[in-house]
């Protein structure tokens, strides 16, 4: 530059050849700081670079840290799901066993009820063939008593009329013949009269049917006091059906009872309730203790538990 200058052949040819080396200058000074502004950029851009590369490898590394934790929780829940599903299956089978058993129980329960109410008419059956009979034996043990009463009155008639028509002179023998009839008549008389003194044994039995017959009116008309609690088989535990079959759904007016107590199958009649049957059991009914079903539970709970008086009908 300097000597591009120093080659100046005039002083106005040197003056414009320093003003252009001038401008050159500032031209190279301005292209340097901008060279260098971008420069720092580029440094800038670089390290910004970086830093986003930073946190994207930080972030691809958590990705994967949370892909790992939760196909943790998949398998686990998968798990879950498999154990879930072979509880659930042995509930069903469960469940579908204890249904069994209680359709079973029922069946039994109704089949029992049966065979007792067969018992009960058979036992009533034999009962009345038996007083019919004894009736028959004691009507033809008193026809045939009549009938020997008859017969011996008849003959001390005849004897009678046969002495009085005798000639006088044979009196005494009459006489003799009369007491020997009389003292035969008596000894028959009081022979037959021992007979039907023995007689009525055989018609004994007659009164007994007489005598058993209120025994079972004043036995089926008992009254006893219990204590009496209220259910429904609208409650989420409770079946629709009772221990002997009954659908509360169609015959609501059943009571629980204790069977040793009051059999199943007798009608009852509760004080200020009407008439039940006891047609279902429980675990907690021992004794002198009842269960009224009621078509709600508001009824049941509003029932409580009270002492009433019972009637048993049947």
């Amino acid at each position: 530059m300097v000597l591009t200058i120093m080659e100046a052949e005039s002083l106005a040819d040197f003056f414009n050849r320093a003003l252009v080396i001038i401008r050159l200058t500032d031209a190279n000074n301005q292209q340097i700081v901008q060279a260098e502004e971008e420069v720092q950029q580029l440094v800038d851009l670089q390290n910004q670079l970086e830093e986003s590369q930073q946190n994207l490898e930080e972030s691809r590394i958590e990705a994967v840290a949370q892909k790992e934790a939760f196909d943790e929780k998949i398998s686990s829940l998968q798990a879950l799901i498999k154990d879930n599903e072979s509880e659930l299956t042995a509930l069903v089978e469960k469940e579908a066993a204890e249904v069994a058993r209680i359709e079973e129980a029922r069946r039994e329960a109704r089949e029992a009820v049966a065979r007792a109410e067969a018992e009960r008419e058979a036992e009533e059956r034999a009962a009345e063939e038996r007083a019919t009979a004894q009736r028959a034996a004691a009507r033809s043990t008193a026809e045939r008593n009549a009938a020997s009463n008859e017969g011996t009155t008849s003959s001390s008639s005849s004897s009678s009329s046969s002495s009085a028509a005798a000639s006088p002179a044979n009196n005494q023998t009459a006489t003799a013949s009369a007491s020997s009839n009389n003292s035969s008549s008596s000894q028959s008389s009081s022979s037959q009269s021992s007979q039907p003194a023995a007689n009525p044994a055989p018609a004994k039995p007659d009164p007994a049917p007489a005598k058993s017959e209120p025994a079972n009116n004043q036995s089926s008309g008992r009254t006893m006091r219990v204590q009496a609690t209220g259910y429904s088989t609208r409650q989420p535990s409770l079946s629709t059906h009772t221990a002997t079959g009954i659908d509360l759904r169609v015959n609501p007016r059943v009571i629980a009872v204790d069977p040793s107590i009051i059999p199943l199958g007798t009608m009852v009649e509760v004080e200020g309730m009407g008439v039940y049957i006891a047609g279902d059991t429980g675990g907690a009914i021992k004794g002198n203790i009842i269960d009224i079903h009621f078509q709600t539970v508001a009824e049941a709970l509003q029932w409580g538990r009270r002492n009433v008086t019972i009637r048993i009908l049947d």
